[in-house]
């Protein structure tokens, strides 16, 4: 791997952490909020007194170290990641991990309860009472989805951003040697982009119609259209679905509504809409 390939791969890793670190974080306080001024609303339904400051404290008690242990999270997703690694190695270590996560959050919530309630609220609290176990457990089940909800962030923002990076490369790629590239199954194909014609959307894929057959490729029309670009090919949108190379045409026809029927060198004919008549013309 070149050097500039690691580095743009390591600044990918490092957007990946931040986005599911701020991600999480407006989730998180967002449940806090929901959560505690529902305790507030319905104690005003049902005439319950209380302080005010009590469901923010008993809400907000877990989301004040749930924060900041995303960073743990993140030391085991590393180790494992998700979708990457060998199931067989990644589940114990995230079984630990969710245990010294929750384990974490519970010994916080007991100290901090323990410590603010006298003074806030002349009593005090007290968080395993005489079932230590059941209340662990208990507690454990509800803050399990706080580490696993930061795995899935980190997931599926991970694929996002190594999205980018492959059509970035297939830009570089275009720009550089003139050829498209095209995952095609689980295969990447590099063709010569002046063989191209036309394309079609169909879905998640693009048909894609070249000197030597069609092949399907799981892009959009617009990020092949702007690959096509990079490599110098004339390609413009007729349709709404279909792409086609200016110079593969050889007769348009219109159809009397203002939409019309391109004809191609070849002798496919695809339709072409008035919406996009001026880029034909241009």
């Amino acid at each position: 791997m070149k050097s500039s390939d690691l580095q743009r791969e390591q600044a990918a890793e490092a957007r990946v952490g931040r986005s599911a670190f701020i991600a999480n974080a407006v989730i998180v306080l967002g449940i806090w909020v929901v959560s505690a001024t529902s305790i507030l609303i319905r104690r005003d339904i049902e005439h319950i007194d209380g302080p005010w400051l009590e469901p923010w404290l008993l809400e907000g008690t877990s989301p004040l170290v749930t924060i900041p242990l995303f960073f743990l999270v993140r030391w085991f997703e590393r180790q494992a990641q998700i979708g990457a690694s060998n199931w067989t190695r990644a589940i114990p270590i995230h079984m630990a991990g969710a245990a010294l996560f929750c384990s974490l959050v519970i010994a916080w919530m007991a100290i901090f309860r323990a410590a603010v309630w006298p003074p806030l609220f002349g009593e005090s609290y007290v968080l395993f009472g005489d079932a230590p176990v059941q209340v662990y457990f208990y507690e454990f089940r509800k803050l399990l989805p706080g580490y696993l909800g930061p795995l899935v962030l980190i997931y599926f923002i991970r694929q996002l951003e190594f999205t980018k990076l492959e059509l970035e490369a297939a830009r570089m790629e275009a720009r550089t040697s003139r050829r498209l590239t095209l995952k095609c199954g689980g295969r990447t194909l590099f063709v010569a982009a002046a063989d191209f014609q036309a394309a079609k959307a169909a879905g998640n894929y693009v048909e894609i119609r070249l000197a030597a057959g069609t092949r399907l490729a799981r892009l959009t029309l617009a990020e092949l259209e702007r690959q096509l670009r990079d490599a110098g090919v004339d390609a413009v949108r007729v349709h709404r679905s279909w792409l086609v190379n200016k110079h593969s045409v050889a007769e348009i026809t219109p159809t009397g509504e203002g939409d019309v029927t391109i004809r191609l060198t070849n002798g496919d004919t695809l339709p072409g809409s008035r919406r996009f008549r001026d880029n034909l013309a241009a």
